[in-house]
């Protein structure tokens, strides 16, 4: 539904109005598309601080991690149950995917 220069979801959760760029019904981009092409953008123009900026992103998620045996034992538990329902889930859609391939082939 478009009201005036922005439009209204009716299947959202909120409904909250998604404000367009122009009447075409083109959204602004979200911050992940913003983020995505700003890095894009830096890999081609400044190769240097892109390959700075992956070192120091690197640096960051390697001080985060800690193996399963320095965790406590309740962490441990979590953090097991975590990895047992990710891969159910991938089990899942695996099995999904295959029965969708075996209906396209009859």
């Amino acid at each position: 539904m478009v009201l005036g220069n922005y439009r209204y979801n009716r299947w959202s959760y909120n409904s909250q109005p998604i404000f367009t760029t122009s009447r075409f019904g083109k959204r602004p981009l979200t911050a992940a598309e913003r983020q995505r092409r700003y890095r894009e953008r830096l890999k081609l123009v400044n190769p240097e601080k892109w390959e700075e900026m992956r070192k120091k992103n690197l640096l960051r998620t390697k001080m985060k991690y800690r193996p399963v045996n320095q965790l406590n034992e309740v962490e441990k538990t979590i953090k097991r149950r975590e990895w047992r329902r990710f891969k159910r889930n991938i089990r899942v859609a695996r099995c999904e995917d295959q029965r969708k391939r075996k209906t396209r082939e009859e």
